[in-house]
């Protein structure tokens, strides 16, 4: 019943399903759907201008970073920069994701702005897998996680890889969109986190969170390189 009426009232399915309603939904900076959403009073223009020039600020930025310093060590020479963004495409969205989704939801007056949560702190890559980008996580939860213990019978465990399965196919086809070319590293590299989420169940690291945060910041400051360098080499 909770699906079929919003939590104010305001909206009762069928009634949710007209034009309007799903324009709407595409606009809002969530990928799940809700027959209505949380929003704010009014728009705050000057907020909504600092946040678009922030926007601007990190792509000119990434721009001037690329073009200086990755580019000239890169071999082929000719290489652009809109065709080196797009090697580093993984990279290039977590820059641009967090700023364009709050502008967005300034101008909708959407309310629920917790697009991440303090995922540096996190001591497992189960902590990370939930915290760093929460509207995916919330779209993999209710469609892929909950989905196939509900309807498919699975097992906690068995729905778990499932959804980092999915999560991991998707990733990868954006590589092979970008780079032409199947390779299968950033697939392999997600589904590592499986193992990786078993050992944080280890005594070792569960008793000293200080050494489960420093394991994950020495994967994450190995992971992102490595990949930058395989998919470049080639």
């Amino acid at each position: 019943e909770g699906y079929l009426n919003s939590p104010t009232g305001n909206i009762s399915y069928p009634n949710n399903i007209t034009i309007l309603n799903f324009v709407d939904f595409l606009l809002v900076p969530t990928l799940v759907y809700e027959l209505e959403y949380p929003r704010t009073e009014k728009i705050r223009p000057w907020y909504v201008f600092e946040k678009a020039m922030a926007i601007f600020g990190t792509f000119f930025l990434l721009y001037i970073n690329t073009e200086q310093y990755i580019i000239p060590a890169l071999p082929n020479a000719s290489t652009s920069f809109l065709n080196c963004t797009g090697l580093f495409a993984g990279r290039f969205v977590q820059v641009a994701n967090v700023r364009s989704l709050l502008t967005r939801s300034l101008f909708q007056r959407f309310a629920d702005r917790e697009f991440y949560d303090d995922w540096w702190n996190s001591t497992t890559w189960e902590e990370f897998a939930r915290k760093w980008n929460k509207p995916v996580h919330h779209f993999l939860l209710r469609h892929v996680y909950r989905y196939s213990i509900e309807s498919y019978k699975l097992s906690k465990r068995d729905a778990t890889f499932m959804t980092f399965f999915l999560s991991s196919l998707i990733h990868e086809l954006v590589m092979v969109v970008v780079s032409k070319k199947i390779r299968m590293y950033l697939f392999f590299f997600q589904m590592l986190q499986l193992p990786l989420i078993a050992m944080s169940k280890l005594k070792v690291i569960k008793d000293n969170k200080w050494f489960g945060n420093a394991f994950f910041w020495f994967g994450l400051f190995l992971g992102p390189p490595l990949l930058g360098i395989l998919y470049c080499r080639e």
